[in-house]
């Protein structure tokens, strides 16, 4: 796998926190009695299941290869069983949408969005496809209007919210902003797991 090493340590960044996180559940359950090792072992977890979709999302994100059907399938499935494993525990059968602020959750919605032959823009290219302004498209993303994320790589917070490609083309097909100059989606039928894409945060 050919990736950014900042993003492989993100990668190994959020294996270690899972595992330290384990770590002081087990031993606050059985009041010290049970520990794992201190230092998680790295590698093992990314040669594990997870630990290769993780790094399969991220190549794929990164690299943006030419789309294919069956490529798209697998890559929805790596997200389906990340995020099963993410959800696997008796408290949270829900991915929170903290999450999808975080690289990884990032990285997982974008390798999505690739699937989905979708992606993420951020509001001064939405503005240019679309005719509108700055001000307007935060104010249609304040009033729930436009679902958004926010891309955790970039520093600067007033820049850092994204929206969906193919959500700004249909509000240009509805005839709801004044240029028609987005591209269209040559779209083929894939099928989207039972976890679709994650809803954005309510507030902005």
């Amino acid at each position: 796998m050919t990736i950014n090493p900042i993003t492989e340590n993100e990668i190994k960044l959020f294996f270690t926190k899972w595992w330290n996180t384990t770590n002081q559940q087990l031993q606050l359950v059985t009041l010290g009695q049970i520990q794992i090792q201190a230092d998680p072992p790295l590698d093992l977890l990314l040669s594990s299941p997870i630990g290769l979709a993780l790094l399969h999302l991220a190549e794929t994100t990164e690299n943006q290869p030419l789309w294919s059907q069956t490529e798209a399938r697998i890559i929805l499935s790596d997200c389906e069983t990340v995020q099963s494993w993410i959800n696997q525990t008796t408290f949270a059968q829900q991915t929170p949408d903290t999450f999808w602020q975080t690289p990884i959750g990032y990285l997982i919605l974008n390798a999505r969005l690739w699937a989905e032959q979708d992606r993420l823009v951020s509001l001064k290219e939405a503005a240019e496809l679309s005719g509108l302004s700055l001000s307007s498209l935060s104010q249609r993303i304040s009033r729930g209007q436009m679902q958004f994320w926010r891309d955790p790589n970039e520093a600067n917070p007033q820049r850092a919210r994204r929206i969906r490609l193919s959500e700004l083309e249909m509000f240009i097909h509805a005839g709801l902003v004044r240029k028609t100059s987005l591209p269209s989606f040559s779209r083929l039928p894939v099928p989207i797991l039972a976890a679709a894409v994650p809803p954005s945060p309510k507030h902005p």
